[in-house]
């Protein structure tokens, strides 16, 4: 049994290079790998087709796997075909975000995906490649939890799969199945590692498939074993800087400070950065949390509006963003911030509430004006008219076709207002900024892509 996990890459981000770690396809192949399971994977940013299709030949894996989210579901597809052309026999099995909440539509469509994948995938594709071994047969497939595959002309939807309930059961990602990339990020000034340290959000925002997807319930790992994975990969790889890239890595606020504790105790001389809730941070945290050397924050705050963050379900007030913006950035830690554009009841006043804000903290890392992205499995996906939104059944979530769902910030205001924001904040910045380094942390832009506010 060979099985080979493809990573696929962004056509709209063509002339963009992301060098994050595919982590979880590394997930699943250390999982195979486990299992005693041959297992490749192919990063498809950066392996040209002609290496991937010799790949292909000279490898002839009887199963692949890709994966697939919203803004890069036609390079998934396209990605499939190639697989069919060329090794006809080969099954190809689709997993990921995208392909969880839209099966039934891609398995209707795309005659060269034979399996979706639903939800989480390490125990659901080792099960799959049993199945394989043993004949593939449809009793055998039904049998299996999380799947959905055609029978007959007829799209057949197996039971969900339970998550996996203890994260620390899984192995640890097959890091050295993929090249590690070069660049540093502007956070931690070296190449670094993403590591997982829990599945789950227990909040539910609007626009997220998160909790969706991963549910509710907050799995976490133990801390001590989470150290000792930074300590294995930083000794392995002579890496000393890490991504953490749980959504909310600080939801338990006692279990975030054990974990730097521990760092602090063992003497382990990493830097990292993390995603964080302005609502799960306390002054003494933070101040722990750069003492075991987190070296930048990114808070999603998508609006300084109570009215539409309380709309959308975040869960926090503008005030309290704004305060724990103010106490990161006092403590020295680089802070990235996110807003989204164009929500319904956005409007001039909100964005220049915005404007004012970089104005006034300076902010030193990003500051991101997306626009918003009706993504499947949401709740304004689901429920549109329940946020006032509109979009017609040829919409396709990327974030290469973006529009204003806001009727008072038609989409070229809000294109004036994103550009005069990034100015504001460009014109905050000065030599020893992070942002003159490097702009975007995992990412290399070409020098003719970056845009020019000056």
């Amino acid at each position: 049994m060979k099985v080979l996990l493809v990573f696929a890459p962004y056509k709209f981000m063509k002339n963009i290079t992301s060098n994050q770690f595919p982590l979880g396809l590394g997930y699943l192949a250390a999982y195979l790998r486990s299992k005693d399971i041959e297992v490749k994977i192919a990063d498809l940013r950066h392996d040209k087709k002609k290496k991937f299709l010799n790949l292909l030949n000279e490898y002839n894996p009887d199963i692949v796997g890709i994966s697939c989210m919203t803004p890069n579901q036609n390079e998934a597809y396209g990605i499939a075909r190639t697989v069919k052309n060329s090794l006809k026999n080969s099954l190809v099995i689709l997993g990921g975000v995208h392909a969880t909440f839209m099966y039934d539509e891609i398995l209707r469509t795309q005659k060269d995906i034979d399996i979706v994948a639903i939800g989480e995938g390490e125990i659901t594709l080792f099960e799959l490649c049993r199945a394989h071994d043993d004949g593939l047969s449809i009793t055998k497939l039904s049998d299996i939890r999380g799947i959905a595959f055609r029978n007959n002309g007829n799209i057949v939807v197996t039971p969900a799969r339970e998550k996996i309930e203890n994260p620390d059961d899984l192995p640890w990602p097959a890091f050295d199945l993929v090249a590690l990339p070069d660049i540093e990020t502007y956070f931690t000034k070296s190449r670094d590692l993403p590591v997982l340290t829990s599945r789950g959000c227990p909040f539910k925002c609007a626009f997220c498939s998160t909790s969706v997807m991963h549910g509710q319930k907050y799995r976490k790992r133990e801390p001590a074993k989470i150290v000792d994975e930074l300590e294995y990969f930083k000794n392995k790889f002579n890496i000393k800087s890490f991504s953490i890239v749980d959504d909310t890595f600080t939801v338990d606020k006692e279990r975030t400070k054990k974990i730097c504790y521990d760092i602090i105790r063992r003497n382990l001389g990493i830097n990292w950065g993390c995603s964080a809730r302005v609502d799960t941070l306390s002054p003494d945290m933070i101040k722990v949390m750069k003492k075991a050397g987190c070296r930048g924050l990114f808070f999603g705050i998508e609006s300084l509006n109570d009215e539409i963050l309380k709309k959308i379900k975040k869960g926090f007030t503008s005030k309290k963003a704004v305060r724990m913006v103010k106490m990161a950035l006092e403590e020295g830690l680089i802070v990235d911030t996110s807003f989204i554009l164009g929500l319904p009841g956005d409007n001039l006043k909100n964005t220049g509430k915005i404007y004012d804000f970089v104005k006034k903290y300076k902010i030193n890392g990003r500051v991101l004006t997306n626009t918003l992205q009706i993504l499947p499995g949401t709740d304004m996906y689901i429920n549109p008219d329940n946020y006032g939104i509109k979009y017609s059944k040829h919409y396709k979530s990327t974030w290469a076709n973006s529009v204003s769902f806001a009727k008072d910030l038609p989409f070229k205001e809000l294109l004036k207002e994103k550009i005069r924001i990034q100015y504001a904040h460009y014109e905050n910045q000065n030599e020893d900024s992070s942002l003159y380094e490097i702009p975007y942390p995992a990412v290399n832009y070409n020098e003719k892509d970056l845009p020019r506010f000056r």
